[in-house]
């Protein structure tokens, strides 16, 4: 059946395929985790289930409500994020959505309505949406998909059942790249540094990504000029979705470094072929700015709604 195509996450299918079969729907659900476990996927799997012809736990795939869902087609089936120029989802955004579902379901029995990235809801437009997720309309079902349900008004959450995902395992993230046509041995290396997520391996994939990161890694290593150094940083901040496995590859190798510094063997290491390689480049660092370089890589992590200004951290962390 479809819904057994979404690989790793048994538990939040098990909870919504009870939802289907008691047909005690929540009209609110949060589907927290981290990106590249497949949240948006079973969100757009369930929005199928409860309009599916077929009228059981799962969808079909071939009746013309499961074909117009997979085609982004149903009337009643709504998607909402941050515009692709902006970094926050609007209160404009939520009062268009309020003023669509009032009515009722134009072709299924149920209108389901899926807010991607919901932790950039700003705060003016997660108070909008406050009424919609108590009361929401009839037959309606609102699906919030967020990182992390600690990132969200806590009167958001409150209102929805939540449902978390894990991530993902190598083995599971090497199984559906090969699937997706990837050689074995270039899945298995993208799935050891993917930390749980689909989406980071399928980045690191990109040949143009580790070329960024060897760039980045030899600038941190010796000093570069200022301009050098302000022009990577700019480069990299208007590429806002790369920078996430790009920091992640890069705090990799600064832990290594450090690790090598304290006499880690080779298979302690998250990058245990270039052991040699590593032991070079910490002894060109001193352990004060190794320190400090990891701080700042991980303050730029933890910030997935760029308040932080990210070319700023990036000259400061290439300059230190």
């Amino acid at each position: 059946m479809p819904f057994d195509a979404i690989i790793g996450q048994s538990r939040p299918l098990m909870i919504l395929k009870r939802m289907l079969h008691s047909g005690n729907v929540a009209h609110a659900l949060l589907f927290s985790g981290i990106a590249g476990v497949g949240k948006h996927t079973t969100a757009r799997a369930l929005s199928r289930a409860l309009n599916c012809a077929g009228g059981s736990a799962d969808f079909c795939g071939v009746c013309p409500s499961c074909k117009k869902t997979a085609t982004g087609m149903h009337p009643d089936i709504m998607e909402i994020a941050p515009p692709p120029d902006k970094h926050v989802i609007k209160i404009d955004q939520i009062r268009s959505l309020q003023n669509s579902i009032i009515y009722a379901p134009v072709e299924g029995p149920w209108r389901v309505v899926i807010i991607d990235q919901a932790e950039r809801l700003n705060k003016e437009a997660a108070n909008c949406l406050l009424k919609t997720l108590e009361e929401p309309p009839q037959a309606t079902v609102l699906i919030l998909i967020a990182s992390s349900a600690a990132r969200l008004l806590p009167t958001v959450v409150s209102r929805c059942q939540k449902i978390a995902f894990a991530p993902l395992s190598g083995h599971d993230i090497r199984t559906l790249l090969e699937r997706a046509g990837i050689p074995a041995d270039t899945a298995a290396r993208a799935a050891a540094h993917a930390h749980g997520s689909l989406h980071r391996a399928r980045q690191l994939l990109d040949g143009s990504l580790l070329e960024d990161f060897n760039r980045l890694a030899s600038m941190m290593i010796a000093r570069r000029a200022a301009d050098e150094c302000f022009e990577m940083a700019a480069t990299l901040a208007k590429a806002p979705d790369r920078l996430p496995a790009l920091l992640i590859l890069l705090l990799e190798w600064l832990r290594d470094m450090r690790l090598c510094r304290h006499g880690a063997h080779a298979e302690q290491l998250f990058n245990p072929g270039q052991a040699d390689a590593l032991m070079h480049a910490a002894r060109q660092i001193e352990p004060l700015r190794l320190n400090r370089q990891i701080a700042q890589v991980c303050r730029l992590m933890d910030d997935p709604q760029r308040t932080y200004n990210m070319q700023l951290g990036l000259e400061s962390l290439l300059l230190s």
